[in-house]
């Protein structure tokens, strides 16, 4: 089968986020079911016309929409016009790559004025200011308009994806559907990642966007400084609109033993470190755990996702965090550090646990997926 997977950026291996698991899931798809895969984002401003002639001329069967991304929504109902006029049948899949109700996180507001002041996307921070600040009043006119926008991918995809199956009725209770377009197909391990039985070294890693909003890293930060070190380093991986502001606070913290590495293969760095921490207020189904996970780092999260439990369970492959317990956090964090026996047995069975991510489980899920509606 042809499939045409559309994301908001280009995709690229070392991007993070949707862009990084759509270049996985394209490599699983060729190498174990022979689909060839073409990229598409919305920074290639194609016209309807131009998007149904590229459609047609690859003889495209699956067009994959990636993304909660507002503009990645708007596009279904010209998507779905393009299909209908085919001669030949085209399924049309919505992906959505987030915890439902995103949108009604709010962001911390000395990084949203830092945005501001050095005039990083102005108009779109000033809009989200707005809304922070009018949320209490406005709660449900912006619960409303989600419902509308959640709608539009059941109205015109064939199906929904999500990542977890504990997704579907938080989607439907927003979007007021029921559950009868659903399918739920986790996020994969990439290819080359293998387990990792080499030496570990005294690293804390963060493999993240640098984007405040969701990754909170001002938090993991504050965490670290909080936390005693006693030779051990934290590094951070990854850019973004934010990561001036990190390393301003860093200054201003006075912290040490910590360094931004910018946008890198993250692999090297899994294999070196020990112990693996996120913060974020919100996430689908985060690629960047299982990938720590099977290079031998051993994670801690907060528990603001409701993913979560697919991937780690509380003192057994990790530790999971209550939301906002700051102090726990750090415990957890000093218990690892200081615990190399702990990090070795919640290290065990790393194969088995992560087994449902494997790029050939995963693909055979989508591959399935494919046949049932093309073929339906």
């Amino acid at each position: 089968m042809n499939i045409l997977f559309i994301t908001p950026s280009e995709v690229q291996p070392l991007n993070g986020g949707i862009e990084r698991t759509t270049y996985a899931l394209s490599q699983a798809l060729l190498t174990y079911h022979g689909h060839v895969c073409y990229f598409r984002s919305l920074e290639d401003g194609y016209t309807e016309q131009q998007w149904e002639n590229y459609i047609l001329e690859q003889a495209i069967d699956v067009i994959v929409a990636q993304g909660a991304n507002k503009r990645i929504t708007q596009l279904l109902p010209m998507l779905r016009h393009i299909v209908n006029r085919a001669e030949r049948k085209i399924v049309l899949l919505f992906v959505f790559h987030s915890n439902p109700g995103v949108e009604l996180i709010t962001m911390d507001y000395t990084a949203l004025f830092n945005r501001i002041i050095h005039g990083i996307d102005i108009k779109a921070n000033l809009q989200q200011l707005a809304m922070q600040l009018s949320l209490p009043i406005t709660r449900k006119a912006v619960q409303n308009h989600l419902r509308k926008k959640y709608r539009i991918p059941y109205d015109y995809a064939d199906k929904i994806v999500l990542l977890s199956s504990r997704y579907i009725p938080e989607y439907c209770s927003i979007a007021g559907v029921n559950e009868d377009k659903f399918e739920a197909i986790p996020n994969m391990l990439p290819l080359q990642i293998k387990p990792y039985t080499g030496t570990k070294k005294k690293i804390v890693l963060l493999v993240s966007r640098m984007e405040e909003r969701q990754k909170r890293i001002k938090l993991a930060l504050r965490i670290w400084s909080n936390t005693p070190h006693d030779g051990w380093q934290l590094k951070i991986l990854g850019k973004g609109e934010d990561l001036d502001y990190y390393k301003w606070l860093m200054k201003k913290w006075h912290m040490s033993d910590i360094s931004f590495e910018g946008q890198q293969n993250p692999i090297p760095y899994y294999n070196e470190a020990s112990i693996f921490i996120m913060t974020s207020s919100c996430e689908g189904l985060p690629m960047t755990i299982l990938e720590a996970r099977q290079c031998g780092c051993v994670p801690i999260v907060f528990n603001t996702f409701s993913s979560l439990p697919d991937i780690v369970t509380d003192g057994e492959n990790g530790f999971v965090v209550k939301e906002g317990d700051e102090q726990q956090y750090v415990a957890r964090l000093t218990e690892l550090m200081n615990n190399e026996q702990m990090r070795r047995k919640m290290l065990e069975n790393v194969e088995s646990s992560i087994k449902r991510f494997a790029p050939q489980t995963v693909a055979a899920q989508w591959n399935t997926l494919f046949n049932e509606l093309v073929n339906k």
